[in-house]
């Protein structure tokens, strides 16, 4: 028998794909951002601390990450979404283009009822936050911490 770890992504995509959804059931969609932009004392997650635009950065966000999501696009269209959430490292660290496109390759990305968009304040554009309200992204994940530090 297989664990979660040793499967392939074929594998787990035939088991989603099979699976029969009762209705008190939900399906969620997680998409990571494994970047930040420095190491905070305060988190768990050590994202790679890399420069926005690097070879890693944008081979991640433009070819690693579309072709994942594209790859399981059918299974997340087999059961309606009921949450996304863009966490990580931080999302924040998407540019404006990226975000655009990573939203455009979830299916049905509008209808999904909640969308949750974890970010680091200091990457915050006026360009970033008027896309995520067309979007219609009803949560920003700011920790106190990043707060803090914005302020001191």
């Amino acid at each position: 028998m297989s664990t979660l770890a040793t499967l392939t992504k074929e594998q787990l995509k035939a088991i989603l794909l099979r699976k029969n959804w009762r209705p008190e059931e939900s399906f969620h969609l997680y998409i990571h951002g494994p970047f930040c932009p420095t190491q905070c004392t305060f988190c768990k997650h050590q994202g790679l601390n890399v420069k926005i635009g690097s070879d890693l950065y944008s081979r991640y966000y433009e070819e690693y990450l579309p072709n994942l999501i594209e790859s399981f696009a059918d299974v997340i269209r087999s059961y309606p979404l009921q949450s996304v959430y863009f966490g990580g490292g931080t999302s924040s660290m998407m540019t404006t283009d990226i975000m655009v496109e990573t939203f455009a390759s979830i299916p049905d990305f509008a209808g999904i009822p909640h969308k949750t968009f974890e970010c680091n304040p200091s990457l915050m554009t006026e360009e970033k936050i008027d896309l995520l309200g067309r979007r219609e992204l009803i949560e920003l994940g700011l920790s106190r911490q990043q707060l803090l530090v914005l302020l001191i």
